[in-house]
């Protein structure tokens, strides 16, 4: 009898044979053959990977290049910029994201809107708002000072949002506390003396959730010691803020990455 193929490998295998229709197709090219029609050389192709300009897919264990990428009718340094923008998704997804239609741009694919200033304007918000679904930042505060994440206490709070990773840990951060996402539990929150903020992310498909930085926090009087250490193991330099007159975790973490954010920039 002969046994039923698995949903998940029979949609692996549709994906595959429509990678392969679209390299015959010519849809998808080589890397020599994109090099080619760039007129650039292989070590100028993979620089261009790296920044996210240009992207490949796999096909029965080769890479293959989406043509229009090449296609001297598309605006190349705004494709290049839209491509940078849609980095943090798979290769796939933002190949589809390039080649398709989209309701909120007018039932047009990206790759029709490169031309016209209003049009590009219109593209690049849509793909920024696209690529952020991608990764998901997340704060945590614990009660006490720890330097890496407590594994066996719940934390006082806990907020994600879908943020690019690219933006800096501290506005990621910020963004979080402020956004209306994911939050538990919720008010009235309780207040704190002591405690440390710990900020992750994790992107769509990557099973590790990636460590940012801990923020160590100090409610002492009317004032607010902060101590970073980000993921590398560097320490910024201590300093203080003022309280204020809200004084649960939650205001004062807002208060602290602000700070923070606004001292950077």
């Amino acid at each position: 009898m002969t046994q039923p193929i698995p949903l998940r490998n029979m949609l692996r295998q549709q994906a595959a044979e429509t990678r392969r229709s679209l390299v015959l197709n010519g849809t998808l090219v080589s890397a020599r053959e994109l090099c080619a029609r760039m007129r650039i050389n292989e070590r100028r192709l993979e620089k261009l990977v790296r920044e996210g300009g240009v992207f490949f897919l796999i096909v029965d264990g080769s890479a293959y290049y989406p043509a229009f990428l090449a296609d001297p009718r598309f605006n190349q340094r705004r494709l290049q910029t839209i491509c940078r923008m849609l980095f943090p998704a798979p290769p796939d997804a933002r190949f589809d994201f390039l080649a398709s239609r989209h309701g909120s741009l007018g039932d047009r694919r990206p790759l029709e809107l490169l031309d016209d200033d209003c049009d590009y304007t219109r593209l690049r918000a849509n793909a920024a708002a696209w690529a952020a679904q991608w990764s998901q930042t997340t704060v945590k505060l614990y009660d006490g000072e720890h330097d890496t994440e407590p594994r066996k206490i719940t934390p006082l709070y806990t907020a994600t949002a879908e943020i690019d990773p690219r933006r800096s840990i501290l506005d990621r951060a910020s963004a979080t506390l402020a956004a209306y996402g994911y939050e538990f539990p919720h008010e009235p929150y309780p207040e704190a003396r002591i405690f440390t903020a710990f900020v992750e992310h994790q992107n769509v498909g990557d099973p590790e959730t990636r460590p940012d930085a801990c923020v160590r926090i100090v409610v002492d009087g009317e004032l607010i010691r902060i101590r970073v250490v980000y993921k590398e193991g560097v320490s910024r330099q201590s300093e203080t803020v003022a309280v204020g007159k809200n004084r649960s975790v939650v205001d004062v973490a807002r208060k602290v990455f602000g700070h923070l954010l606004r001292r950077r920039t």
